[in-house]
């Protein structure tokens, strides 16, 4: 009877039914085998218990599940709401911030202008002490001048 039934579920997985018929038709097929001995009856209800106890589990699985998709969602609105929330904040602290940007990327400028007239003045300034020490040495009057 079980390799019987072993062939039977074996060829059944690739015919073209869909998955729940042969589920159906093994279901029957395996009971029908079983319930012709007398013996077999207790093992019948018992596989049903454990079918329906099962089943049962796997619907308050599936209830768990759903649970916790809804708890996700929530989740993921919540998130999705702090989000939209930080990047108007972004927007508004990114406008705030241009003027000042601009302000300081103008002040850069002055900064790099200001640095350049500095070093123009300083190599101005060596050029002169280098002419008045070439006028001092050679006035020997003025030798004095430059040891004090």
């Amino acid at each position: 009877k079980w390799q019987s039934y072993w062939q039977f579920g074996h060829l059944a997985c690739f015919s073209s039914q869909s998955h729940t018929q042969r589920k159906k038709e093994n279901s029957r097929i395996f009971l029908a085998t079983f319930s012709s001995s007398s013996s077999s009856s207790f093992f019948v209800s018992r596989l049903t218990e454990r079918a329906m106890s099962q089943r049962d589990h796997q619907v308050e699985e599936a209830k768990k599940l759903v649970a916790q998709l809804e708890q996700i969602e929530v989740e993921s609105k919540a998130l999705k709401e702090t989000v939209q929330a930080m990047e108007a904040e972004q927007k508004d602290l990114m406008a705030k911030a241009a003027p000042t940007q601009a302000r300081i990327a103008a002040i850069n400028g002055e900064v790099a202008t200001k640095t350049a007239e500095l070093r123009k003045i300083k190599t101005a300034m060596m050029t002169k002490e280098n002419e008045y020490m070439a006028f001092l040495e050679a006035q020997p009057a003025l030798v004095h001048v430059m040891r004090k």
